[in-house]
């Protein structure tokens, strides 16, 4: 959680947000964390950073965390059901003014990508699955992220109001383009460089607007070239275990 933290105030100084006490906070929980002992963090109203920080330990920590069904467990257990305000962040009203808004929840997506580039085998999810979040999280077909609370989707209920996002990424030809064939099952801590040279732009995210197409047909070829690359793989693995019988 300690190079989680780092990570976090490298983002937010960028976007001149970093808060010098809540940062000493985390670095001593951060601490803490390291010894064994339990960790309580908060921030404020708790609802913004903090789900940031406790977010991005937990993927750094819980290998489960990196499969889609602990990811998305993630997502709702640290940001829907804590009752992070998507509605004023993202801007979904017009009560949401300027001083509201602000991108925390896409700075836990961009922190996310920042490690699957360094630990590109340790995710079941890829980049596509990130940047479907971040999409949906202001404009949706989907009621998952529309309000700021479990409270306020329950008394409208959304759930009957409106489908799940979930339910869309569950199609299995769907999330197929959006897992990682490389991926292996890693039990061990991640620590990621936090160097600014290791941080880079997040293209398929913040360039968006440029020719989806030609972005979305390199994708599918790649995924298609690194399926066959691990067929070939397990295919060679089994003709050496053979050999060596």
């Amino acid at each position: 959680m300690h190079t989680a933290i780092h990570f976090i105030q490298l983002h937010v100084m960028k976007q001149n947000t970093s808060d010098k006490s809540s940062t000493k906070c985390y670095y001593l929980s951060t601490s803490l964390l390291h010894v064994g002992n339990n960790v309580l963090v908060h921030g404020d109203s708790g609802r913004d950073l903090t789900l940031l920080a406790t977010s991005l330990a937990q993927v750094l920590l819980d290998p489960h965390c990196r499969t889609v069904t602990g990811f998305v467990g993630l997502i709702h257990r640290e940001w829907l059901d804590a009752g992070h305000p998507f509605s004023l962040r993202n801007g979904h009203t017009c009560l949401s003014t300027k001083k509201d808004q602000a991108p925390v929840f896409l700075l836990f997506l961009d922190c996310v990508y920042q490690v699957m580039r360094q630990y590109p085998c340790s995710f079941q999810i890829n980049h596509s699955f990130l940047h479907t979040l971040f999409v949906h999280s202001y404009f949706s077909s989907y009621g998952t992220f529309l309000y700021d609370t479990p409270r306020e989707r329950c008394k409208l209920k959304l759930h009957e109001k409106t489908q799940s996002l979930w339910s869309y990424l569950g199609d299995k030809k769907l999330l197929r383009t959006m897992l990682n064939p490389l991926y292996s099952h890693n039990e061990s801590v991640l620590i990621p460089s936090i160097v600014p040279q290791n941080i880079v732009l997040w293209s398929e995210c913040y360039l968006y607007k440029v020719d989806l197409t030609e972005i979305s047909n390199t994708i599918s070829s790649t995924l298609a070239a690194m399926e066959t690359l691990v067929g070939k793989n397990e295919n060679l693995h089994g003709k050496v275990d053979a050999l060596q019988k």
